[in-house]
């Protein structure tokens, strides 16, 4: 690992920055070296496989070096300080951004549990780097969880499904989502996990036939049309279809069980390669989605185009090369297109983010650590709902959400001059709990009188409290 670990790096960074990589690499092993791991292995070749992870998507010096050194500060008596002096403050900063609180009892570990899922999920407010490190860490600890005892292994693989699953989705990248998603699954749902790869592994060779014709006629298509193309295929990973079958859903309602992603050369050809697949082939209008127009939240564009087929919905995802790694590792691929200014550009396109801002308004608002990662898992990780105002503009709310909710995604006057409400075209209470596709039309009047500081009570995200606790004083 070590060999191919250096060969790698020697591929894209400069040799002073080489010789950086080896005295953290040097200092790491020196610090570890009389831990061992679970399965007997020294403790280097963890740190090692962190940056590893990072090196093959091109990390930056810094970032490299701060995952070799990642549990330094927790583990070893080095200190913060120490790093700084030796390297410097942003792998120190880095380094201590991934790096735990300690707590002397179980009482003290209890409460530092949110204090530390405070400090990490913050990392993305102080730099985005540390989450990506962080991922990678929770990446390579689940690959080798099989050496840990099952308790330890049923407790971490609960905070994969509850905290790094979800905020692997934040930063876009689904590659390392899958299998975090896949293993924490296969440790607590065993027999569950078995029964829905069964289901995959029939699904896919039920399918083989078809889709094969699918891709041939959509092949010959693009070929007669002079638009070079991958095509790549895809069903649901086993946690992702358990969800969907445990929420009632039959296995022919999800829509994107099985998806072909079409991968070109520009946006020009995914708006092409649409208008193809809309003349040649039976889609489903409504579940046309325009992710290049309006990209998710966690960075993802591509267009989704869903064929109606016999063996039920089969989703085209209509892409560029670019979107597609994006796709797959979200801001980690930022190195690769950005090269030294990837961190820049990461803090750029994250201010822009819907969960960026809620986040930062989490941690204004609550100062008790677990009334902060309670509303964490409302407002980011939890389920959400999708609505509209009448100009068709998304506004994505978390379930239970209300009117109160919707006016402050729009902004906090037409919150304080609300004075009532349609939805779908039917006037509807205050208290209205939204419901997934709704259309709302929230009616003012300037200086409206209808505005009561009792709504705060009927408010489930965060910027709708901050609002109204402001009018209140």
């Amino acid at each position: 690992m070590e060999k191919a670990f250096f060969n790698q790096l020697k591929t894209y960074l400069k040799q002073e920055e080489l010789q950086r990589v080896r005295k953290a690499y040097q200092l790491a092993d020196y610090l570890h070296r009389d831990a061992k791991r679970d399965s007997g292995e020294p403790y280097i070749i963890h740190p090692l496989n962190v940056a590893y992870i990072l090196v093959l998507r091109k990390a930056d010096v810094d970032t490299i070096c701060a995952a070799l050194l990642h549990d330094t500060i927790e583990d070893t008596d080095i200190l913060k300080e120490e790093l700084a002096k030796e390297f410097n403050n942003t792998i120190a900063e880095l380094v201590d951004g991934v790096s735990k609180l300690k707590g002397r009892n179980l009482h003290e570990k209890q409460r530092l549990k949110y204090a530390n899922t405070r400090k990490l999920l913050s990392g993305f407010l102080v730099d985005p780097r540390i989450i990506i490190i962080k991922t990678a860490d929770r990446l390579h600890n689940m690959r080798t969880i099989m050496y840990k005892k099952e308790e330890k292994q049923i407790e971490n693989s609960l905070e994969t499904l509850t905290t790094y699953v979800p905020m692997a989705n934040l930063i876009g990248t689904s590659i390392y989502l899958n299998e975090l998603a896949s293993r924490a699954f296969h440790v607590i749902k065993r027999k569950e996990y078995e029964e829905t790869e069964s289901m995959r592994t029939y699904l896919e060779e039920k399918t083989e036939s078809t889709i094969k014709e699918i891709e041939e006629k959509i092949k010959r298509i693009l070929k007669e049309n002079q638009i070079p193309n991958q095509i790549k295929f895809r069903c649901k990973n086993n946690y992702q279809l358990f969800q969907q079958l445990r929420k009632g859903k039959k296995i022919e309602e999800i829509k994107d069980l099985l998806a072909m992603k079409i991968i070109v050369k520009n946006i020009y050809d995914c708006y092409k390669v649409m208008d193809l697949i809309k003349q040649y082939f039976d889609t489903d209008k409504e579940k046309e989605k325009d992710f290049i127009a309006s990209p998710k939240d966690n960075l993802y564009q591509s267009i989704h185009l869903v064929l109606m087929k016999e063996i039920g919905n089969i989703q085209v995802q209509i892409k560029t090369e670019r979107m597609e790694k994006i796709a797959n590792y979200g801001l980690a691929s930022y190195w690769e297109f950005y090269g030294i200014d990837a961190k820049q550009n990461m803090e750029k396109d994250l201010k822009n983010k819907m969960f960026y801002q809620t986040l930062a308004n989490l941690g204004e608002f609550y100062e008790d650590n677990k009334q902060f990662v309670e509303q964490v898992q409302i407002e980011l990780f939890g389920d959400k709902i999708y609505t509209y105002t009448p100009q068709g503009k998304l506004i994505v709310l978390p379930k239970h959400a209300t009117l109160i909710d919707f006016a402050s995604q729009i902004h906090s006057e037409v919150l304080q001059n609300m004075v009532g409400a349609r939805v779908n075209g039917v006037f509807v209470p205050i208290n209205y709990e939204l419901k997934n596709k709704d259309q709302v039309m929230i009616l003012t009047e300037e200086n409206g009188k209808a505005f009561c500081t009792d709504w705060e009570q009927y408010a489930t995200t965060t910027s709708a409290k901050r609002i109204i606790q402001k009018i209140k004083k």
